[in-house]
């Protein structure tokens, strides 16, 4: 088992983080006892004491994936490398997972290679491909994600 390097080329998608309701559940002694029952007990080991579930509720910042949007519809079509950093500690960097930019494998004997400078009209036709996509991460999460063009060095 290892760990694969690469480079990718191409267009891509930012997406910010967004932020999401948890539930915690935790099982605890009615009267207070230090030890924590096991979860799913109904008395206290200590004193024999009723058990009680104690849930409360936190809003945390999370990374958005492909399969959290639409239903799912989407991830097929776009990965989000788990070693890959944004700006953010959160923020998800989408790669489109078709055959699009460009890929080097870090041990591939590629040379050097020279890349054309990427008009304007490649990053509109990637947005309009994906407008709906766009939009959806809109509309369900509130967040604005960007379509850029460069270098995305990730790991896998």
């Amino acid at each position: 088992m290892g760990i694969d390097s690469s480079v990718y080329l191409g267009p891509f998608i930012r997406v910010p983080g967004v932020q999401k309701q948890r539930i915690n559940s935790n099982v605890l002694c009615s009267r207070g006892c230090s030890r924590v029952p096991a979860l799913g007990a109904k008395f206290c080991m200590d004193c024999g004491a009723p058990a009680q579930t104690v849930t409360d509720c936190a809003m945390v910042q999370q990374k958005l994936y492909p399969s959290q949007v639409a239903a799912g519809n989407y991830e097929n079509y776009f990965w989000s490398p788990e070693y890959c950093s944004g700006r953010t500690e959160y923020e998800a960097i989408w790669m489109p997972n078709y055959k699009c930019g460009i890929t080097w494998e870090e041990h591939d004997d590629c040379g050097p290679t020279t890349v054309d400078v990427v008009s304007s009209d490649e990053v509109a036709k990637f947005t309009a491909k994906h407008a709906e996509l766009l939009l959806a991460i809109t509309a369900e999460y509130g967040v604005q994600p960007e379509v850029c063009w460069g270098f995305v060095p990730y790991a896998s």
